[in-house]
């Protein structure tokens, strides 16, 4: 059975070698199906197979409302994705759009959101 989306729209990832490209995103819970919960992204809606999978597993922290010091992107929407083995870098095309994927991945982590210098920080629950 495949996992249901959670979450599917357009965002910015930043691959060093080709800087930020738009990318279609889809976040997915397994949890009614007991596949991981993941977060895809695809070279556009209409692609089959996956550029990557993030396992959120592996996810240690997400931030939002980041900033650059290059021209093009100080007033765009930034979040981060923390795994144990790399940081994603993400830009929405929205503020509700950047807010809504860190809620929905933050939910699927079980992470708890703070608000950290005018951004959003969202650390793992302390069980």
């Amino acid at each position: 059975m495949e996992s249901i989306p959670w979450e599917s729209s357009p965002l910015y990832p930043y691959n060093q070698t080709q800087a930020w490209k738009k990318r279609w995103f889809i976040l997915r819970s397994g949890r009614m199906s007991g596949d991981p919960d993941v977060l895809e992204y695809y070279k556009n809606d209409h692609s089959k197979k996956p550029i990557r999978v993030i396992d959120l597993h592996c996810c240690e922290q997400v931030d939002a409302g980041l900033t650059f010091k290059r021209k093009e992107f100080q007033d765009s929407f930034v979040f981060d994705i923390k795994t144990s083995d790399r940081t994603f870098y993400l830009v929405a095309e929205t503020e509700d759009d950047m807010n809504k994927w860190v809620r929905s991945i933050c939910q699927i982590c079980g992470f708890n959101q703070s608000e950290e210098n005018n951004g959003i920080s969202a650390c793992p629950v302390q069980t």
